[in-house]
Formats: C-alpha cells, sequence, structure tokens
C-alpha cells in the first residue's frame, strides 16, 4: 500500500517538474526570437532547448513506467 502512494506521488512531482520544464522552454523559445543570429548566447539558448527538450522526453518516459507498475 505504501509503495502505491510512492508511485503516486512521484508522478505528482514528476508532473510539477514537466510545467516547469515547459514554462522554462517557453521562456527560452522567447529569447530566441530576440536574440542575434550568429551569437555566442544563441548557441547557449539553443543547447539549453535541447537540454530542456531532452529532460521532457526522459520525464514522459519516467511517468509512463511508473504508471505501467502494477
Amino acid at each position: 500500500m505504501a509503495a502505491c502512494w510512492r508511485v503516486r506521488r512521484s508522478i505528482i512531482l514528476l508532473r510539477k517538474q514537466r510545467a516547469v520544464l515547459l514554462d522554462r522552454l517557453a521562456d527560452i523559445r522567447h529569447n530566441l526570437r530576440r536574440v542575434p543570429n550568429p551569437s555566442v548566447a544563441r548557441t547557449e539558448l539553443l543547447e539549453a532547448k535541447a537540454s530542456i527538450k531532452e529532460a521532457l522526453r526522459l520525464n514522459a518516459a519516467v511517468i509512463q513506467t511508473l504508471r505501467n507498475i502494477p
């Protein structure tokens, strides 16, 4: 019974993390529109965007795995 509660709690926390990541991704997209194309800042923003997208992918995979626990 406690394990079931832990799984549900983990899913709730992962959803909160997902919301934060999506918010940061939106901020990065907004900033990319303002930064000149050939610049160090743009390169860093693109790297951060890729990192956040990977974190979102892993987040979704973990949520799916936790949902499949009997």
